[in-house]
């Protein structure tokens, strides 16, 4: 390996970017928590896709040109990559070992639900983490090659109907929050304080910058991170001008993208409250031992994660973009006849899965604490709530205050450097 290589992804880990898969990624799944609180009864696991190709390309991108695209993204743009395909795989062998115990027997229908959105990588990755979380056992075999490989089923979600994962679905309540966002006191002085950045990208990527949209102007640089990553991991040279802004403070403004996507109480309820709804029933359901399945598995995406973590506000201390094959994980365990709920975060393969803390509760929170804490997150019907209050409001204080925590923790509570 060349020492330019070599120094290029010791970088990219150091930037919490991607995570590096070896002979010690199957470290730290053990479940240290089982003698004190519990066995593992159901688990809900929201991960995101492994490696993929630009998704977009700024206007005046150098690598835009069709040859480019043939050379290094022949598969096309969005698509998941051999390094994405060996990250979801691994990450599903990690998985595997962690609930082992769990898995008495060989492959069931009602074991377990993969769900999936409805594009290729999150389909793709979802296939490759099931190859190494239920590779079929000696009885299992099914062809004389030694193929190590069994069909499991994935449901992918139809995108106008997607409220759960990738949250596709028309919303006049969403549209009007994200307006409201961007007449906001708070969204234009933060534009007003950065301005010199916008119009410094704009100038150099031809991208639209406008202190109309902020939300837009902020949305942009995280597809020009984004951009400028995948590049970069594909060795490519980044123009001169990206050196004031990339890998920093570019970062930091994509991350606080993905917090803005459940920036409001309303926008919570519309981004994250299906699919809180729906891990809130299944464990009910479990208790009541009215569900056989074990595990539901959502391949999703870095707003899939960011929207849910937002929403439980989970995000105070530092957030940082998640990783692909970033993953949140919410066990409900049982003692005698008592039930907790822990929430871990894995973003990286070289240190243990972070405890998350629900605010009002401990790190292992009783189920009743839990759902309380979490039930004015949960529409009873996100269609109606979509249609329901298209009513422009003040943005009020407690409002302000939710931006000024996003901003401090992606590091933007001061003025960045002009570049």
């Amino acid at each position: 390996m060349s020492a330019f290589i070599l120094s290029l992804l010791l970088l990219l880990i150091s930037m919490n970017l991607i995570i590096v898969y070896c002979e010690d990624s199957l470290l730290f799944a053990e479940d240290t928590l089982r003698d004190s609180h519990g066995e593992i009864i159901f688990s809900s696991v929201i991960f995101r896709h492994g490696e993929r190709s630009p998704i977009t390309m700024y206007p005046k991108d150098p690598y835009r040109d069709e040859s480019y695209r043939q050379e290094y993204w022949p598969q096309g743009r969005g698509q998941l990559s051999k390094i994405g395909k060996l990250q979801e795989y691994n990450l599903g062998k990690w998985f595997r070992k962690r609930y082992d115990s769990l898995i008495s027997d060989g492959y069931k229908y009602d074991l377990l639900k993969v769900e999936s959105s409805n594009l290729d990588r999150t389909i793709m990755s979802a296939e490759c983490f099931m190859a190494g979380f239920f590779p079929p056992s000696s009885s299992e075999m099914w062809t004389d090659d030694g193929l190590r490989w069994q069909p499991i089923p994935i449901r992918a979600i139809p995108s106008e109907l997607d409220d759960m994962i990738d949250f596709k679905v028309d919303c006049k309540r969403f549209e009007l929050e994200k307006d409201l966002f961007n007449e906001s006191p708070e969204a234009q002085d933060f534009y007003l304080k950065h301005q010199k950045l916008f119009n410094y990208v704009a100038a150099n990527t031809g991208l639209n910058m406008s202190s109309n949209n902020v939300l837009r102007a902020i949305d942009n640089i995280f597809y020009l991170h984004d951009a400028l990553f995948i590049e970069q991991s594909k060795n490519l040279s980044l123009p001169a001008w990206t050196e004031s802004i990339y890998p920093e403070p570019s970062k930091r403004f994509a991350s606080l993208s993905l917090l803005l996507v459940a920036y409001s109480h309303q926008m919570r309820r519309i981004k994250a409250g299906p699919l809180i709804g729906k891990l809130v029933e299944e464990m009910e359901l479990k208790m009541k031992k009215k569900l056989n399945a074990k595990f539901h598995f959502y391949s999703g995406h870095d707003s899939t994660i960011s929207g849910l973590l937002t929403a439980l506000e989970m995000y105070k201390d530092i957030f940082i973009w998640p990783p692909y094959s970033a993953s949140v994980i919410i066990e409900l365990r049982q003692k005698e006849q008592n039930y907790v709920v822990t929430i871990l975060y894995r973003n990286s393969t070289t240190s243990p899965p972070q405890h998350l803390r629900l605010r009002g509760c401990e790190y292992v929170c009783t189920w009743d604490n839990f759902k309380a804490l979490i039930q004015d997150l949960i529409p009873e019907n996100v269609d109606d709530e979509c249609e329901s209050n298209l009513v422009k409001k003040v943005s009020t204080s407690n409002d302000h205050n939710i931006f000024q925590q996003m901003i401090k923790s992606v590091g933007l509570d001061t003025k960045t450097e002009s570049p």
